[in-house]
């Protein structure tokens, strides 16, 4: 507006106006564009953020059912370690002897021993979901479609998230060492201790074999299906028993390296 040369000057005010209006409208396009930028920038910061969350819930979630499963577990081989510690202090000659790591307790006892040992707890989802898999296709293959979704496990229904075993090895057969399942039990989901049973099996009337009259663990990932039959007491070559761990358990177990 104040150039020397009246050429290059604006001819008129609306020419002014426009020029100043187009001004605006950058500025506003500008600031738009800007906007833009940051709603972008501020959604993937908020989905990182949230998927950071979502990790760190799941890790504290897992962390705190490592340190559940390592505490049940230590709590069991205390129950065995107190119960020989207390038979050592009157043994004279010999004592019962006793070897342990975080997931494995071996007692033996002149030359004879039972351990305990356990199996991956992840193991145990993959099977219920695997089972109820089975379920559906097998519906798919007999009916061409689902009539039913499958119902909830027994190892669902027992809150079971922790399987093992004891055995006293006498055979290279699993079915013929005398021994129990163990099985960790929650009463509910915000159960925080949770309770340990003893499970064990012997050959029924149905068995192709002559009964053993004897009871013996089953190895995963057979464990599973006989569990489900056992529960639903359902006639099977096998009969399946079950109890809450009490102090004569532990003293059965011994009393088998003893003999």
């Amino acid at each position: 507006m104040t150039n020397k040369r009246s050429t290059e000057r604006y001819d008129s005010i609306s020419e002014i106006v426009d020029v100043l209006s187009s001004l605006k409208d950058k500025s506003k396009e500008k600031e738009s564009k800007i906007d833009s930028l940051l709603q972008k920038a501020n959604k993937k910061i908020s989905a990182t953020e949230k998927k950071e969350l979502a990790r760190k819930k799941e890790k504290e979630k897992i962390d705190s059912e490592l340190k559940f499963l390592d505490y049940s577990k230590n709590s069991l081989f205390e129950k065995f370690s107190t119960r020989v510690n207390e038979l050592n202090e009157n043994l004279e000659r010999a004592q019962i002897q006793i070897s342990r790591n975080s997931s494995q307790m071996t007692i033996s006892f002149m030359g004879k021993s039972f351990s305990i040992s356990f199996y991956p707890s992840s193991d145990i989802p993959k099977r219920i979901k695997a089972q109820k898999e089975a379920s559906l296709q097998y519906q798919k293959r007999q009916h061409g479609f689902v009539f039913q979704q499958p119902q909830a496990t027994h190892l669902e229904r027992d809150n079971v998230v922790l399987i093992g075993q004891i055995v006293l090895p006498a055979n290279s057969s699993p079915m013929q060492n005398m021994g129990y399942n163990l099985v960790l039990r929650k009463a509910n989901q915000e159960d925080l201790y949770g309770e340990w049973w003893v499970v064990w099996f012997e050959d029924s009337a149905l068995s192709q074999k002559r009964p053993l009259n004897l009871h013996y663990a089953i190895p995963i990932p057979d464990f599973y299906e006989e569990y489900e039959f056992g529960r639903m007491r359902a006639m099977h070559i096998r009969n399946m028993r079950m109890n809450t761990l009490e102090a004569e358990g532990i003293d059965r177990m011994i009393e088998k390296i003893l003999e």
